[in-house]
């Protein structure tokens, strides 16, 4: 029997928006280009979580703003995200190593507002974090 569980990390591969096809780095299709992620409900997407609810308790905001959904979901972003994996084909971000700041110069950079959605459509998805692990009976 094969019971799922969730990895506490996982990989968002990069597509193409018009094709849907995989990216990837290099012409023999041996590094894929994308994000490792924090899945759903791990301990640290909890606490990217509470962070943001805390921030939000602090600003004692009376009222929701597009604003302040859109600095919330770049925190969440972030957050969860924590590695770059073969950015030297991503333009403008070759020498660059994941680091908040960097996430941030990513996730805003209207070049790439594709790939946010897709990195920000994945870390709610907890079907794409899930692994399978075997049991005997």
């Amino acid at each position: 029997m094969a019971i799922r569980k969730l990895a506490a990390v996982f990989f968002v591969h990069f597509q193409d928006p018009l094709s849907g096809e995989p990216e990837y780095a290099d012409a023999e299709r041996r590094r894929p280009v994308g994000v490792m992620v924090h899945s759903p409900g791990s301990l640290a997407a909890k606490k990217v979580d509470s962070q943001i609810v805390q921030a939000n308790i602090n600003r004692q905001a009376k009222k929701i703003s597009a604003e302040l959904l859109e600095a919330n979901a770049l925190a969440k972003l972030i957050g969860s995200t924590y590695e770059f994996v073969n950015f030297d084909a991503v333009d403008g971000f070759q020498d660059k190593e994941y680091s908040p700041e960097n996430a941030r110069a990513f996730f805003t950079d209207p070049d790439y507002a594709h790939l946010r959605d897709q990195v920000q459509e994945k870390i709610g998805d907890f079907s794409a974090a899930l692994e399978t692990t075997s049991t005997s009976s």
